[in-house]
């Protein structure tokens, strides 16, 4: 009998991507909320934010195997996270209006006999963006939430020109990697 799964966030769409996968599991949000380190490769630094989630919650759950899970966007050198206010997230949109951008997600599996840690990337050209779209899509409660101030699967995927990589890893989570990694372990 594998130890209980347990998915370490709080995010609607992760938890949506879980359940696609098929495996039992349940969610036990991390409370960690650390920024991206700007002296740190962003790649490393998502992991390791991913990393800290599925550790503080297999800290109170040493029988499970815990999988923590971050999502950030970076353009031109830039991380755009999560936007903080309107204002915010129209400046975001602009800047990805009509330009390719990249969307990194980490992803950690933890339990008490290994750790797993690794990354996928994704790039995203989106069409460019009127001020009035922009200004729309803001109006909505869609993106509040969402690094990079957009949600590929929602009202913003009419934004998305093109796409190389996975889909899922811009959605905030690498199913195909998880899968395996799940698969590997016997949990399917």
């Amino acid at each position: 009998m594998n130890r209980p799964l347990i998915l370490a966030s709080n995010s609607a769409r992760r938890k949506e991507l879980m359940e696609m996968i098929g495996v039992p599991f349940t969610v036990c949000p991390a409370a960690h909320e650390e920024p991206v380190d700007p002296d740190t490769l962003l790649e490393l630094s998502i992991e390791k934010i991913s990393l800290a989630k599925a550790k503080e919650v297999a800290e109170k759950y040493p029988e499970a195997l815990v999988l923590g899970s971050d999502t950030v966007v970076s353009i031109g050198g830039n991380v755009l996270g999560k936007p903080k206010d309107r204002e915010d997230c129209v400046r975001m949109l602009k800047k990805l209006s009509g330009r390719t951008h990249t969307v990194i997600t980490g992803y950690a599996f933890v339990s008490k006999e290994e750790t797993f840690v690794s990354h996928e990337k994704t790039e995203v050209t989106f069409a460019r963006l009127s001020d009035e779209e922009i200004e729309h899509y803001a109006d909505t409660n869609e993106p509040y939430d969402k690094a990079g101030a957009y949600a590929i699967q929602g009202k913003s995927g009419v934004f998305v020109k093109g796409i190389k990589g996975d889909v899922y890893t811009v959605i905030g989570l690498p199913v195909r990697r998880v899968y395996e990694y799940l698969r590997k372990k016997k949990y399917l």
